[in-house]
């Protein structure tokens, strides 16, 4: 079982990487042309590989169900990390394709945030959970 979990590390370190280098070359790294401003050229590698990576975290989040969450809540050992992070890896997977429809304007912006804020406290309580070992 520790294989999973370190296939589970693995994939959820990759997507937060190229998430977080996506983010940072969306937001700051515009190229200006005589067109106007455009996306850097690195931006659609980061895409590529978050868009690659994220399947893998949401299959390995999916073979640690029942060996590990379901497990815990069984035991009656839930802990307020792992209870926040399964809600918050709700929101983040079900806002990460509608970052694909094309909306636009205000409904953008907030698909976005949602998408970076679920996926941000995510990750900071995911190195919690593991330090602290409340799994």
């Amino acid at each position: 079982m520790k294989t999973y979990y370190r296939l589970f590390k693995l994939a959820l370190y990759l997507t937060a990487l190229s998430g977080i280098g996506y983010f940072i070359i969306h937001e700051w790294f515009k190229i200006e042309t005589e067109y106007g401003p455009r996306p850097h050229p690195w931006q659609e590698h980061f895409q590529h590989f978050h868009l690659l990576f994220s399947p893998w975290l949401v299959l390995m989040t999916g073979v640690l169900i029942p060996s590990h969450i379901m497990l815990k809540l069984k035991q009656d050992k839930r802990k307020r990390t792992g209870i926040v992070m399964v809600c918050l890896f709700v929101l983040m997977v079900l806002s990460g394709p509608l970052l694909q429809f094309g909306f636009e304007g205000l409904v953008e912006d907030l698909v976005e945030w949602i998408h970076i804020l679920s996926a941000s406290i995510f990750l900071i309580l995911f190195m919690v959970h593991v330090k602290l070992k409340l799994s």
